[in-house]
């Protein structure tokens, strides 16, 4: 959380929207329960500021995690072909995984 804490949101690459995804959605949630007792974090400025990063901030995410798997399915299309499958084999190239 303190790698977080000294991150501006739009400054996040690809690499660490996915490594700091499980923890960006933990601080999420806390802020936001604690914002549903308190009207007053709820109604200020800052807070809808806030939010509306956070929904940037997972827009991107999704971008990303799709533009990732676009990748993969073509990766893993040339590595299933037949005329190239034992040449990228025997290179070390395997199937790779899609993010959910």
């Amino acid at each position: 959380i303190n790698e977080l804490s000294n991150k501006e949101i739009g400054l996040f690459n690809h690499y660490e929207i996915f490594e700091y995804a499980p923890e960006l959605e933990k601080v999420t949630k806390t802020i936001f329960e604690i914002a549903e007792a308190n009207k007053v974090i709820k109604k200020s400025e800052e807070f809808a500021q806030f939010a509306k990063e956070l929904e940037e901030l997972d827009e991107m995410k999704r971008q990303h995690i799709a533009i990732y798997n676009a990748d993969i399915n073509g990766y893993n299309y040339w590595i299933k072909l037949m005329s190239y499958r034992r040449i990228l084999k025997a290179l070390g190239f395997y199937e790779k995984k899609r993010l959910e």
